[in-house]
């Protein structure tokens, strides 16, 4: 003990230690139990810790270590029990953090079970660890929110090949080749949050058209995070995109340089007004998160030769089948009906990039 300045107080086994303090030299701290009770011994320049602080924090800290940890656990769990199919089917980045996050949660389970070891006190460690846990529960609850909206059987239905188009799946795309391709072709980006093979119905109608189509898969179902596609040469590809999918799919008119522009209701966030191509814009009257309203403000940003389509009766979610969603409008006329004018409105602005090219 050489390091002890003298005098020293001398602690026995069993003694009660409230309060007291040990010199030491150079501020060095030490931690040992004595009595049964743990005590923080602390040089005389800076303020002791009572004995039982430590404890008191081991037992709140491993609660909240626990409790995060199953938070965590549970959303994976719900998530994988929800949309168990879709995890199957697309992109890997949602899996795969859905994976890292089960880990974490049952690494803080188990250690907050186990722990034994008195917890340091004081300001800065305290608020470094509710801050830890401030991020284990955004992390549950960004998992929670990123469920993806899952296909409808009648879109995994046109999953299957016909006499007149072949479907491939990957994780990174659907593929739909008509098997007598006479024109341009299509590559869509999905609206957010929304299973690509929500969008198997139409794909497959303008692909038996002779149109081959491609549906993007994007990391976390969201288009912003796919970048320019990759599509062989030998074909004019014009760019598409519902909802998100075609904010995203405008931004890559730089990169990419389309044949030709469709927004599902959508619209630019950049100034396409003057871009020298094709551009079609179709909408819903009764879409309740592209409005009516926010389509005719877009026309401004595209060019003056776009084409615009209103389904008469038709909403946001009626340009895929994966059900409803929130805050949209409610539609007037059936999906198939709506559905129908979609195709032939995109059909339409793919003959027109024919007869340019």
């Amino acid at each position: 003990f050489q390091h002890l300045g003298a005098p020293a107080t001398v602690l026995t086994e069993g003694q009660h230690v409230v309060g007291d303090v040990i010199p030491l030299r150079d501020s060095v701290k030490h931690a040992s139990y004595v009595g049964g009770l743990f005590v923080q011994i602390r040089s005389s320049h800076g303020p002791s810790v009572r004995a039982g602080d430590g404890r008191r924090m081991l037992g709140i800290m491993r609660w909240l270590r626990i409790l995060v940890g199953l938070i965590l656990i549970a959303s994976v769990g719900f998530v994988v029990v929800t949309r168990g199919s879709v995890l199957l089917s697309n992109h890997l980045a949602y899996p795969v953090a859905l994976g890292l996050a089960f880990i974490t949660g049952l690494l803080m389970a188990t250690t907050g079970v186990s722990a034994t070891r008195p917890v340091r006190t004081g300001w800065l460690p305290r608020i470094g660890r509710l801050l830890s846990a401030l991020v284990g529960v955004g992390l549950a609850a960004a998992l929670l929110w990123l469920r993806p909206f899952p296909a409808a059987e009648r879109a995994i239905d046109a999953m299957a090949d016909s006499g007149a188009v072949v479907v491939s799946d990957s994780r990174t795309e659907i593929r739909f080749t008509p098997t007598t391709s006479n024109g341009s072709g299509l590559v869509l980006y999905p609206g957010a949050r929304v299973d690509p093979r929500a969008y198997a119905v139409v794909a497959h109608d303008i692909a038996a058209a002779g149109h081959p189509v491609r549906i993007l898969k994007c990391a976390f179902d969201v288009a912003l995070l796919c970048g320019a596609p990759d599509v062989p040469s030998g074909t004019d590809w014009v760019l598409g995109g519902h909802s998100l999918g075609g904010v995203a799919a405008s931004r890559q008119v730089d990169a990419f340089d389309p044949a030709g522009l469709v927004f599902w209701a959508s619209y630019p966030i950049d100034d396409l007004s003057e871009a020298s191509l094709p551009v079609a814009s179709i909408s819903g009257t009764k879409d309740g998160l592209a409005t009516p309203d926010d389509i005719t403000e877009s026309a401004a940003d595209l060019p003056p030769g776009t084409v615009f389509t209103a389904i008469e009766g038709g909403n946001h979610a009626y340009f895929g089948d994966y059900g409803n969603q929130a805050g949209d409008g409610v539609a007037t006329i059936s999906r198939e009906e709506a559905q129908a004018q979609i195709v032939a409105a995109t059909l339409a602005l793919l003959a027109l990039v024919d007869e340019r090219t």
